[in-house]
């Protein structure tokens, strides 16, 4: 009696470890399926190449747009020089005669530098009001007098981090030239 009872409680203690085993697989087998589905979904390379572009792409428009910003003012930079270049290279061949009023002398140069700015088409229609043109005449009509032209014109960039609003200077000095 006392075996067939012993023998009963080890059956049943095998039957207990039997579902212990029986839930230890299924843990182990839920683990491994949890594990092939994580690596399934990390070894899945479908829109990866669209999440690379989402993150290069700002990048990439600020570079573009920030270039083209940059570009347009070294365009409108070199078009304000050379405005100026040439009003200062007019005055020094041709100085105005008889006359030493800055008003005279600013009008000669605004007939190079506003046309030069309005040919480059970046500045916009109303050149003439943006530009600031100040002439420093020659003190008397003589050879190798000295005179400066300064020209500026405030600009807008849309650059981000940038500051917003510059300034581009452009100023020549030239002196009166006599010929023979």
């Amino acid at each position: 009696m006392v075996a067939l009872v012993i023998s009963r409680l080890v059956n049943r203690s095998n039957g207990l470890s039997r579902s212990v085993n029986r839930l230890n697989r299924l843990t182990r087998l839920d683990r491994l399926t949890r594990l092939a589905r994580l690596t399934r979904l990390t070894e899945d390379k479908r829109g990866s190449i669209l999440v690379q572009t989402l993150l290069i792409l700002p990048i990439f428009l600020l570079i573009v747009l920030g270039g083209y910003e940059v570009w347009k003012a070294i365009s409108v930079k070199q078009s304000l020089h050379s405005g100026t270049y040439q009003a200062t290279r007019y005055l020094c061949l041709n100085p105005v005669e008889d006359s030493l009023d800055p008003e005279e002398w600013k009008e000669v140069a605004e007939d190079f530098i506003v046309p030069e700015l309005a040919n480059n088409g970046l500045v916009g229609e109303d050149v003439a009001e943006q530009v600031r043109i100040y002439v420093t005449p020659p003190r008397k009509l003589d050879c190798d007098e000295p005179f400066t032209i300064r020209a500026e014109l405030p600009w807008r960039a849309f650059i981000p981090y940038v500051p917003e609003h510059w300034t581009f200077v452009e100023e020549h000095e030239g002196r009166i030239a006599c010929g023979p």
